[in-house]
């Protein structure tokens, strides 16, 4: 095998690790996208709703982020509002981000 012929090989087979790389990448942040109207953030293993820009919500793996839009739809589901960022009372912080 002549080296120019291995150096094309070497490089086929960066390139497609690297397709299969993005293609991965796009397909997980699609499935992790934040929905449209999402004001909540509650993590599947916990019973609790957070703000989304709250320290402890940032803190919740991707793969385990439940998304509510209203406060009554966390707590249908059996979540209770974060000690912390105070969900329940969204104006009070003119600064609180809603997604």
């Amino acid at each position: 095998m002549t080296r120019r012929r291995m150096i094309l090989q070497a490089a086929l087979i960066v390139i497609a690790g690297v397709l299969l790389f993005a293609a991965g990448w796009f397909a997980r942040s699609e499935r992790f996208a934040v929905p449209e109207g999402a004001r909540f953030v509650a993590s599947t293993a916990s019973e609790v709703y957070h703000a989304p820009d709250c320290i402890y919500a940032e803190k919740i793996p991707l793969r385990n982020r439940a998304w509510f839009r209203s406060i009554q739809e966390a707590e249908a589901n059996g979540c209770r509002p974060c000690g912390h960022c105070h969900p329940e009372t969204p104006g009070e912080d003119p600064n609180r981000a809603v997604y």
